[in-house]
């Protein structure tokens, strides 16, 4: 189970991506399934609007599904590892296989935004509080880069900013 993603109604969403289930955890406890046959659905964002989106890997896309598990192809040909979500209904996405940032904006219209030397392997992201920055985890590396978000969604002054030290095992 992965990807716990809360509603503003006090629901948690997880997927199961070996099953290809979504399950629902009402604010009530009860869990129940969101969406069977989810296409492997592993990382899970609730968006501003209030859809719940999923990358799905294996397919090479992003989807949104709405309260009744209504699905809508927002994104194809994209790996997705990790997605954040704006508060604009744009996407910004890590592929780590591809060393890549990419973005979505809030037309549908998909480019990468970071494909650098600087990170190693790109695999987690999220947003500042105000969305102004965006920091990108390096899962290779001792340092979380931040960058900041242009006006077109680009991103722009990055440099490696947080430092993550884990103890030796």
């Amino acid at each position: 189970v992965v990807s716990p993603a809360p509603d503003k109604e006090g629901n948690v969403y997880f997927a199961d991506p070996t099953a290809g289930v979504i399950y629902k955890s009402g604010a009530d406890g009860k869990v129940s399934v969101f969406k069977s046959n989810a296409g492997n659905a592993a990382t899970l964002r609730v968006g501003a609007e209030g859809r719940l989106y999923a990358s799905q890997p294996p397919l090479k896309r992003i989807v949104s599904y709405g309260p009744g598990g209504d699905e809508k192809v927002v994104a194809r040909n994209i790996v997705a590892d990790d997605l954040a979500l704006t508060a604009k209904g744009e996407i910004y996405f890590v592929d780590g296989t591809a060393k890549a940032v990419g973005y979505i904006d809030a037309a549908g219209k998909s480019r990468v935004v970071y494909h650098g030397a600087g990170m190693l392997r790109p695999t987690a992201l999220t947003l500042s509080p105000d969305q102004t920055m965006l920091v990108v985890a390096d899962g290779q590396n001792k340092f979380n880069w931040s960058f900041q978000i242009a006006a077109d969604g680009s991103l722009i002054n990055g440099e490696p900013f947080f430092r993550v030290d884990m103890p030796d095992i």
